[in-house]
């Protein structure tokens, strides 16, 4: 009998302790911040899973001159499995803000360019440098390297969405940084003009610019 109960009670204590464990597990998940948080891709394109949870991000940005001192700028944040496997991939280009080359973009511009919300977003590239204009496009990178654009032809996104719901802000010694989590759901097309259907429920990138 005492043995019966010694028995009992090791595996009630087993079943707590695992509980317990997996409660800090989910908790620690809970206290991550988006500072802290990997760069991630979630959901699904072409009805297939797309889930990179660790992955390894790169920005940049696409000028065009449009005087002596001046730019256009697209802004560039791409995320990919890790430094060495380059697809699946996804690049999201945010564009385009206007600014001097001698004087870039300011802090508060900057920032409130990549504002949260719904509704703040439309898909296609400005190419005026009009800030109240946001614009955006979603390149998918497949398994076999082929591509596919939000922006591709002129294929429509009747119902597309696209939102950043949290960001990060950061200086650093040369200019701005904003790590951003968005959600979106769009169309993509390949050269070809065909379709497929882009359901991104987490994205996780960062932005910088220079000065």
């Amino acid at each position: 009998m005492k043995t019966q109960f010694l028995k009992a009670f090791l595996l009630v204590g087993i079943i707590a302790a695992t509980f317990t464990a997996c409660k800090k597990d989910d908790d620690s998940d809970d206290d991550v911040t988006l500072e802290q948080a990997n760069y991630v891709v979630k959901g699904t394109v072409n009805n297939q899973a797309v889930n990179i949870t660790d992955g390894y991000a790169t920005t940049g940005w696409d000028g065009s001159q449009t005087g002596l001192l001046s730019s256009n700028i697209v802004f560039r944040s791409k995320v990919k499995p890790s430094l060495s496997v380059d697809v699946p991939a996804v690049d999201i280009r945010f564009g385009d803000l206007y600014y001097s080359s001698n004087d870039y973009t300011d802090q508060d511009n900057f920032y409130d360019y990549f504002r949260t919300g719904s509704g703040q977003w439309a898909y296609g590239i400005d190419t005026d440098g009009d800030a109240t204009e946001r614009k955006v496009d979603v390149i998918f990178t497949d398994a076999n390297g082929d591509v596919w654009s939000s922006t591709n032809g002129s294929g429509s996104q009747a119902g597309s969405t696209f939102e950043i719901t949290e960001v990060f802000k950061s200086n650093k010694s040369s200019g701005y940084v904003l790590k951003f989590r968005a959600k979106l759901r769009c169309n993509l097309y390949n050269d070809n003009g065909d379709a497929i259907v882009a359901d991104i429920t987490e994205f996780i990138g960062q932005v910088e610019t220079y000065e």
